[in-house]
């Protein structure tokens, strides 16, 4: 049994759009085990944006699971979906009850997911997941059922659009970002409200680095802009929340020397393009499998305190109400390892 046997093959990921980019190391491994096979993603709308920069995807199809693919008349429709593609394998490193009843309504010859997807039993073949394995690890390893399965790194093959690339240039121009001195952009956005830092402490942060003559630029949604906006005022930084979309912001990440984020979908965006990133962690923890992996890329937190990490994503508040994993982290800490790593790195 290859991977090449299959002529057309859908991974499933409908997660969050973070969980969608750590597939993507896995649509390319398909790509080189089955070079002439199409590949299909079924992803959220919002990850669709990131699944058309990868060059290992032939076709898109978005799942929306909160308006017209809703509920089980939404799955059926999906489903048949699948069949016109005449999809005759599916991959699911997706774990809900949806994306087993839709491996199942395909109508693939065979369905391959994790022992601990709902309903398994469902699927042809199942893998073990390992909770302590990074997710990058652990759906690579939903190939194991395959015979001769070319080894594959953590890398995926980008490709930007010439209008993408192009705006991310004008924004360079427009803000004078030029050669000289590093280029870091910060992401205090994070759709757990205790994921973030403190915004105080970014507009710190922000501050002492513009000291330096960093070039400071701040990413992320629209909802983020009024953070950003403090952070702005404090420190001179460059605020670009909600005027780049996701591949904009990947490809200026490609152009960066350091992100510095949260504990969400910008620290793999970064990992995409291989930009150094600091990454804060406050309830979570990087041995949950989600941390970022590149050579000079760091992970910080307060480890001496003993009631963190407490929860998998983050929560609303903190369940203690001092929320001391994000308050006593400090800024001149986050700067020192923001020093260490572009000493190492930035060459003039």
């Amino acid at each position: 049994m290859r991977l090449s046997d299959y002529k057309s093959i859908a991974v499933i990921q409908t997660a969050f759009l973070g969980d969608f980019v750590l597939s993507l190391p896995l649509f390319q491994s398909i790509r080189n085990n089955a070079p002439d096979s199409k590949i299909t993603a079924v992803c959220t709308p919002v990850s669709s944006q990131t699944a058309s920069l990868a060059m290992a995807i032939d076709e898109i199809i978005p799942y929306d699971k909160r308006n017209q693919h809703k509920g089980y008349a939404g799955i059926k429709l999906l489903a048949e979906e699948l069949k016109k593609q005449e999809v005759d394998l599916i991959i699911s490193p997706h774990r809900s009850l949806r994306t087993t009843l839709l491996a199942k309504m395909s109508g693939a010859k065979l369905s391959v997911g994790f022992d601990k997807n709902t309903l398994s039993i469902l699927y042809s073949k199942t893998v073990t997941y390992h909770k302590t394995e990074h997710e990058i690890d652990r759906n690579l390893s939903l190939l194991s059922v395959f015979e001769n399965v070319k080894g594959s790194n953590r890398k995926t093959e980008l490709k930007f659009s010439s209008e993408d690339a192009g705006s991310v240039q004008l924004i360079l121009d427009k803000y004078n970002i030029v050669d000289g001195n590093p280029i870091v952009i910060l992401a205090p956005g994070s759709v757990w409200a205790t994921k973030k830092w403190k915004i105080e402490h970014f507009a710190s942060l922000a501050a002492l680095l513009t000291e330096k003559e960093y070039q400071v630029l701040i990413i992320g949604a629209k909802d983020d802009k009024e953070d950003a906006e403090i952070i702005s005022r404090a420190s001179g930084a460059i605020n670009l929340c909600g005027e780049t979309s996701i591949p904009q912001s990947i490809c200026l990440l490609s152009r960066s020397d350091l992100l510095i984020t949260n504990d969400s979908a910008p620290t793999h965006f970064a990992g995409l393009v291989e930009c150094p990133t600091i990454t804060i962690y406050g309830p979570t923890a990087p041995e949950f499998g989600f941390a970022p992996v590149g050579k000079y890329d760091r992970s910080i937190a307060l480890e001496d305190l003993k009631c963190r990490p407490c929860a998998i994503h983050g929560q609303k508040k903190c369940p203690l109400k001092h929320f001391d994993c994000m308050n006593k982290l400090t800024p001149e800490t986050v700067f020192t390892n923001a020093e260490e790593i572009l000493n190492l790195t930035y060459k003039k």
